[in-house]
């Protein structure tokens, strides 16, 4: 639990509740002849003039009952002994008061119990009186407690990067963590390649949450840049992939297998074809197929062909969904030449997601990100991220 301090430090040693030291002598202050006990006067300041350290102590967050770990100490130079009631104003649900007796003179330390509970996720600034004098202290609440859900938060990065260009707003990473406990919280990364990402708030509930860590720095070098990111116990890499400045095509086609190899390349022209589905006659089949070539550095050459297609209506902007041919609209498979052959989308695998965000039917202009999972030629499942297109098409 983190303050503002607005005192200096003084150690001593703790005897039951209340700190007793610094006694040359002690004077029963009882009532004698019916008259009042004297009220203990002193100061919560230092020598300095400032207030004297206060400890806090228990965890603060809201809507969570206090226990009897919940208290602050404070520290008041005692001039003459005599009763007292130390107390702070109600800020956000709670404060914090003690009574009683303080028979030595010197530097006291007194414990002040907490009263209430937090209302929201929010800083408390206390006033703390005693006597006539006051003084401040601040009450973090705890820090939220969360867990990364899924492989790496299931992170998925969004936006280029190129080399010796500055990272920009839309250049972000997406991850989902479990939410244990509300509170702020701080997530930053290394820098690698000369970036790094990161992102601060409040969780208000708990559950699954999305956080967006927005990237800073710009890149040094190309190719794939793993950065760290740790939650708790938990650690783990996000891949972002960096193209060469030079290789920044107006046509492009990109994509990442498995958070490890990005593919990228030119993407020469599309391809729009109406036919027949010869399995259901009644069936009009608008397929488009965007296809290019490989780029270097990443194993070029790579050929790349991406099919999509509507069924019984023209192609247009919107999402695809994996399905059967003949029943609903479907996308065949990203192809490209490597050892994985062919990646593709299918009717058993629904998560995968292609949207083709502009399709102009004047300049033919037609582009989209796709990712999720994918089979290849020898059975095995992949998980595609980061995808990417953007050509121009021809009708067959």
């Amino acid at each position: 639990m983190f303050m503002h301090k607005y005192c200096s430090l003084v150690t001593h040693v703790l005897i039951g509740s209340i700190l007793l030291f610094e006694t040359s002598c002690q004077k029963d202050y009882s009532n004698e002849g019916g008259s009042p006990d004297p009220v203990a006067s002193g100061s919560l300041y230092d020598s300095g003039g400032d207030c004297s350290n206060i400890s806090i102590n228990g965890s603060y967050k809201a809507g969570i009952a206090f226990t009897s770990n919940n208290y602050i100490t404070v520290k008041a130079n005692i001039n003459s002994p005599g009763s007292y009631n130390i107390y702070t104003d109600t800020i956000n649900g709670y404060y914090f008061s003690a009574s009683g007796n303080i028979a030595g003179v010197g530097i006291q330390a007194i414990k002040l119990m907490a009263y209430g509970k937090p209302i929201d996720a929010s800083a408390a600034r206390f006033t703390l009186h005693f006597n006539t004098e006051v003084c401040y202290f601040t009450i973090l609440q705890d820090s939220a407690i969360f867990t990364l859900a899924g492989n790496c938060g299931a992170s998925i990065v969004n936006g280029n990067y190129k080399t010796g260009v500055p990272l920009n707003a839309g250049d972000t990473v997406n991850v989902t963590v479990n939410v244990v406990n509300t509170g702020p919280y701080n997530i930053e990364t290394p820098v690698e390649n000369g970036i790094s990402f990161g992102a601060k708030g409040v969780f208000n509930k708990i559950g699954p949450e999305v956080i967006t860590l927005g990237g800073s720095g710009k890149p040094l070098a190309e190719g794939n840049t793993s950065i760290a990111l740790n939650i708790g116990a938990a650690g783990c890499s996000f891949i972002i992939p960096v193209s060469n400045t030079t290789n920044n095509y107006s046509l492009f086609w990109k994509f990442t297998v498995d958070s490890t190899i990005h593919w990228q390349g030119i993407l020469d022209s599309g391809r729009l074809s109406v036919a027949i589905n010869t399995n259901y006659p009644s069936n009009v089949i608008y397929a488009m197929q965007v296809y290019g070539a490989g780029d270097g550095p990443f194993l070029a050459p790579i050929t790349f062909q991406l099919n999509i297609a509507r069924i019984n209506h023209d192609a247009s902007a919107g999402p695809y969904s994996p399905g059967l041919s003949g029943s609903k609209d479907f996308i065949g498979y990203v192809g490209h030449f490597d050892t994985t052959g062919n990646l593709s989308s299918s009717n058993s695998l629904p998560a995968f997601n292609l949207t083709v965000t502009t399709y102009n039917n004047v300049t033919r202009l037609v582009e989209g990100t796709f990712s999720g999972p994918v089979i290849d030629e020898f059975g095995k499942k992949h998980v595609l991220t980061g995808g990417a297109f953007r050509t121009y098409f021809k009708y067959n």
